[in-house]
């Protein structure tokens, strides 16, 4: 402006980089010089996938949900997958922040040592290692189907526990499909079918490739799969 207005204040800024006018000035500790060994290098891995699971639990107990986009309104996120499947700009932003906590552990004069021997090794026969690798998928939209006769059908990409099904509206979106009285799901990996979190035998063993196909008829009020192997 050609005439800045009587009322505006002036304020010298610093030529001294970071100082602000109130005088404060971020000093961190200088970390350049710490080096990582491999095993504190695995730690980072360690807290940054943990970091992810913190945030992705955190999202669901809000009732947020898988989506292919990010949506605030229907709370729907594409990073409420698996660590391994996460964006490669995430990973990195949560390395760097574990990263740094190491090392500004190491400068204060922490140790940190190493368990002795792989303890995920050690407790590998007490572990499901399929409940690291779920993921739920749920629809963009969804519709309240409550008459007629509703039909879909999914290709059976890997190997493992997959469950298909149906659900209520109201189910939640941190249980698991058949887990309650509000949903009805089949794994053709182990042959059952599954509802309030009962098992029962059903159907038969899928494989990679097959087409698998559910229905629901609210006329006579049943559900049923077919299967049909891909050539």
């Amino acid at each position: 402006m050609d005439k800045p207005p009587s009322r505006i204040r002036t304020v010298r800024l610093p030529n001294e980089p970071f100082l602000q006018t109130n005088g404060y000035k971020p000093a961190p500790l200088d970390l350049s010089a710490i080096e990582l060994n491999v095993k504190m290098e695995e730690l980072v891995d360690q807290l940054s996938e943990n970091t992810h699971n913190v945030w992705a639990r955190e999202r669901i107990s809000q009732g947020w949900t898988y989506g292919l986009n990010e949506d605030t309104e229907k709370r729907r996120s594409p990073h409420l997958v698996h660590y391994s499947n996460v964006d490669e700009a995430i990973k990195v932003a949560n390395r760097g922040t574990a990263s740094e906590t190491v090392k500004t552990l190491l400068v204060y004069g922490y140790v940190l040592d190493p368990p002795s021997g792989d303890s995920r090794d050690e407790d590998a026969e007490f572990d499901d290692t399929e409940a690291y690798h779920s993921r739920t998928y749920r629809l963009e939209r969804t519709y309240g189907v409550s008459s007629g006769r509703w039909y879909y059908e999914c290709e059976i990409l890997t190997e493992g526990s997959i469950k298909v099904g149906w659900q209520t509206v109201d189910a939640l979106p941190d249980q698991e499909v058949g887990g309650s009285g509000l949903s009805w799901a089949y794994d053709g990996h182990y042959e059952e079918k599954v509802h309030q979190g009962m098992v029962e035998t059903y159907g038969k063993v899928w494989h990679v490739g097959d087409i698998v196909g559910v229905f629901l008829d609210t006329v006579d009020h049943t559900i049923s799969e077919c299967e049909h192997t891909s050539q």
